[in-house]
């Protein structure tokens, strides 16, 4: 595996210098992942339920790691400086290692966790989040609905409030309001559900309310109904899935109250007023979202390590054969004149020229004397049209052994 070859290094002054503030957090990550067996195995010839067994088996190593079980429980502080560079630090590694693992822990801790920690009281914290922390259960995040789209004012699942019995009465009224692609639907445990608020008949708006979705043995909650979306195209470890709510009851204290709550008697109160509420809520979620830039960073960074990899490698291997002359040094800087911008596409031009007016026949020979014959067409055309590119003459050769320029027949 890439990261566990890399992580044996030592950490160099520019290395800490690239990973900023939390080098020091990010080693310790590295260094987990790459002494877990968990992360050395590969997901290709798993089948859907064994890579989303592999996946929450990868998430609960990192929740296990003492430094992430610190992080989560100051997740539970008010204003804790650093903590969401800390956080995307962190998410990094784990996308880089994982990305399945880094979508899941993402759900769990930045979803799940930020709602209960930005929407919720000192109390509801303690009670719907640390446990995360201790492994007891994890969360899921439940607010796009089928037929709200982007619009979240308008989402159309009901949270009535019963005053006799003091719940709240979560309700799914129509097929627009199934809760779609709600990642670890299929394993988590409680689910942060966005819901209009109903009181006596009047909407408050849409609030944040902590529905159990399932035990810890995986039995349901009654009334909570999940459908498996399956496949998610390059996370075939992250489960999502579309919940459907038919009359769940669930106690007062569940509405998420740090933008709103209700009193037994069924008097709603809140500490902004009605036309600053929604934005508030969503704004106090915003910090969960950077998560996502910092997933593309990560897939980027690595993409960008197998380009060079593999420029350096299998691509300059051709280059060699073609430029013989090439001393160590001049190979590295011929390299660092590839990887330029400027340099890039001259470079590549004129080492294809080369490497197809020299080596045409020993690079693409094929037994087979028609293959091989049109293979050196296809690779004539392409060296003309690069030679008209660079301005040098290609000497390409046509199938019958003269070096005059073959004609195109592919475009």
């Amino acid at each position: 595996m890439l990261l566990s070859s890399i992580d044996q290094m030592p950490s160099s002054s520019l290395a800490r210098y690239l990973d900023g503030e939390f080098w020091e957090i990010k080693d310790a990550f590295r260094d987990a992942i790459s002494k877990s067996d968990l992360f050395q195995s590969s997901c290709y010839e798993r089948t859907l339920d064994q890579n989303r067994d592999l996946t929450a088996d990868r998430l609960y190593h990192i929740l296990r790691q003492p430094v992430m079980k610190e992080h989560l429980k100051n997740q539970l502080k008010e204003k804790q400086k650093g903590f969401i560079n800390k956080s995307m630090s962190i998410t990094e590694v784990v996308c880089a290692a994982d990305m399945n693992t880094g979508v899941k822990l993402g759900v769990v801790c930045g979803l799940y966790g930020g709602a209960v920690n930005n929407l919720g009281s000192p109390e509801q914290k303690i009670k719907f989040y640390l446990p995360v922390s201790e492994l007891q259960f994890t969360g899921m995040f439940a607010m796009t609905e089928r037929g709200h789209g982007s619009n979240v004012r308008g989402i159309i699942t009901e949270a009535r409030y019963d005053q006799p019995t003091q719940e709240f009465i979560i309700h799914t009224p129509s097929e627009d309001a199934h809760k779609m692609y709600i990642g670890n639907a299929m394993k988590g445990n409680f689910a942060a559900v966005f819901a209009q608020l109903i009181i006596n008949g009047e909407s408050q708006g849409p609030h944040c309310f902590v529905v159990p979705i399932r035990d810890e043995n995986g039995v349901m909650w009654p009334g909570v109904t999940v459908s498996d979306m399956k496949h998610k195209e390059g996370l075939h470890g992250v489960d999502n899935g579309i919940l459907i709510f038919d009359n769940v009851r669930i106690p007062r204290e569940n509405l998420l109250g740090k933008f709103g709550s209700v009193s037994a008697d069924g008097l709603y109160s809140s500490p902004a007023l009605r036309g600053n509420r929604f934005n508030a809520m969503l704004a106090a979620l915003t910090p969960t979202r950077l998560g996502l830039t910092v997933q593309a960073m990560a897939a980027m960074k690595l993409g960008l390590i197998i380009a060079v990899c593999y420029s350096h490698s299998c691509r300059f291997s051709i280059c060699k054969a073609a430029l013989r002359t090439h001393t160590s040094e001049e190979e590295q800087s011929y390299q660092k004149t590839r990887l330029s911008a400027q340099g890039l596409a001259r470079c590549e031009r004129e080492t294809a020229v080369r490497a197809l007016s020299h080596h045409t026949s020993h690079l693409y020979y094929d037994t087979h004397h028609k293959t091989s014959t049109l293979s050196e067409h296809r690779l004539n055309c392409t060296a003309v049209k690069l030679q008209t590119a660079t301005g040098q003459p290609s000497g390409a050769r046509t199938s019958d052994g003269d070096t005059s320029i073959a004609e195109s027949s592919d475009g």
